[in-house]
C-alpha cells in the first residue's frame, strides 16, 4: 500500500478499495500531477488583478519562482463584504440572482462566493426561478452565457454538478456528481498552468453526510475515472491541504 502521509484518518476507511486497486504492486502512487513550479491561490489572485487593473505584471517562471504585483485579493475581499452585508434571502430567487451577479461582475470572478451561493440554492426548481429572475433583472444578459464567459471549463463543470445534484435524483447519481466536482477541481487550470482548486475539493467533502460516504465516493470516483481517490488526493494536494481533508473527515460521524 502506498504511503498515505498526512491522511491517516481515512486510511482504514479506504483500505479495502485501495488494496484492491494496488494488487501486488509495491507502490501505486503513480506520477505526480502537479508541475514542479506551481502558484498558490493568492499568487494567482495577485497576478490576475495586475493584468486587469494595473496593466503590468512580472511573472518569472523558473528556479527562482514568480514575482507578482496586484491587489485583486483586496478587491475580492471588499466584494465579499459587500455581498455579505446585502445578505441572502433564501426564499427569494431575486436575491440569489443578485448575489450571482455580484460574484461574476467586474474584473475577475469570486469563485468561492459563487460556489456558496450555488450550494445554498434549495432545489433545482428554485434554480429555474433564479434563472428567470437574473435574465429579467439584467436583460439582455443571460445567466448561462455569463457563467460560461466568466468561469473556466472546470469551474463551469463544478457549478453545473452542484445544480444537477439538486434535482430529484438517486443517491447514486448524487455521488456521481460529487465525483465530477472532484475531478473538475483536480483538472483546474489557471492561465494554462495545471493547478488544483483546493476550495472546491473541501466543498465536496464538507457536503458528505458521514464517514461511510467517503468510502462510497472513493469507489464511485475510481470506477468513473480509473484512479483511486487516495492517489488523486496525494498527488493533487500538499500536506497542509491533505491535513484539512483529514480534519473534515474526522468531523463527520461514522
Amino acid at each position: 500500500m502506498a504511503d498515505l502521509g498526512i491522511l491517516p484518518a481515512i486510511v482504514s476507511a479506504l483500505a479495502v478499495n485501495k488494496a484492491t486497486h494496488a494488487g501486488n504492486s509495491g507502490n501505486s502512487n503513480g506520477p505526480a500531477r502537479k508541475p514542479v513550479l506551481t502558484l498558490t491561490r493568492n499568487q494567482q489572485d495577485q497576478t490576475f488583478n495586475a493584468l486587469y487593473s494595473l496593466g503590468k505584471a512580472v511573472l518569472i517562471l523558473g528556479g527562482v519562482g514568480g514575482a507578482v504585483w496586484g491587489g485583486r485579493k483586496i478587491y475580492l475581499n471588499w466584494k465579499a463584504n459587500k455581498e455579505s452585508n446585502q445578505g441572502l434571502n433564501e426564499a427569494n430567487p431575486s436575491s440569489f440572482a443578485k448575489q450571482i451577479r455580484l460574484a461574476i461582475a467586474g474584473p475577475g470572478t469570486n469563485e468561492e462566493a459563487l460556489r456558496e451561493v450555488f450550494r445554498k440554492i434549495p432545489s433545482y426548481a428554485f434554480w429555474l426561478k433564479v434563472i428567470q429572475s437574473y435574465n429579467a433583472q439584467y436583460h439582455p444578459r443571460k445567466i448561462i452565457n455569463d457563467l460560461e464567459d466568466d468561469l473556466g471549463p472546470t469551474e463551469y463543470v463544478e457549478m453545473m454538478a452542484i445544480l444537477n445534484a439538486k434535482k430529484d435524483i438517486t443517491a447514486a447519481q448524487k455521488f456521481n456528481f460529487w465525483a465530477e466536482r472532484l475531478k473538475a477541481a483536480f483538472d483546474y487550470q489557471w492561465m494554462g498552468i495545471p493547478q488544483t482548486d483546493e476550495e472546491a475539493v473541501y466543498s465536496v467533502f464538507r457536503e458528505l453526510p458521514n464517514r461511510q460516504s467517503f468510502v462510497v465516493l472513493a469507489k464511485v470516483f475510481e470506477v468513473k475515472y480509473g484512479e483511486p481517490l487516495i492517489d488523486a488526493l496525494q498527488s493533487e494536494l500538499d500536506q497542509s491541504e491533505q491535513k484539512k481533508v483529514a480534519q473534515i473527515y474526522q468531523s463527520k460521524t461514522s
